[in-house]
């Protein structure tokens, strides 16, 4: 009598049936989108209250000295100032990160090629 072993594969699922929250064998964990989904309803609730509690014109101006007739002025919703500066403060961000991936790559790609990472060249 001989005894035949098979082995079988598990193939890993496609990207149309993988759940956002389930580690895939083969594939990176993604627990980001868990605290994606924990993290972002919560904070889009807060902002929409924060706009309806702010519905009240206020004057935006940009005149130091004189606070009762700003020479620059603009009379609009609160909330619109705050979801602005918000919005201009990611874009701020955004980019200041874009600007440091781009001197890092550009700094590892400038030492790979100079041979600096390899330790016999060091000395």
């Amino acid at each position: 009598m001989t005894m035949e072993t098979t082995t079988a594969t598990i193939e890993p699922l496609s990207p149309l049936h993988s759940h956002p929250f389930v580690c895939v064998p083969n594939r990176k964990c993604r627990p980001v989108k868990l605290l994606r989904w924990i993290v972002l309803p919560p904070v889009v609730i807060l902002v929409m209250a924060i706009a309806i509690a702010n519905r009240k014109p206020v004057t935006f101006s940009l005149d130091p000295f004189d606070p009762t007739s700003p020479a620059i002025g603009l009379e609009m919703p609160l909330f619109l100032i705050i979801l602005a500066s918000v919005l201009i403060g990611i874009l701020f961000g955004g980019l200041g990160a874009w600007a440091q991936a781009r001197r890092k790559a550009a700094k590892s790609k400038g030492s790979a090629t100079t041979g600096e990472t390899l330790p016999a060249l060091r000395d």
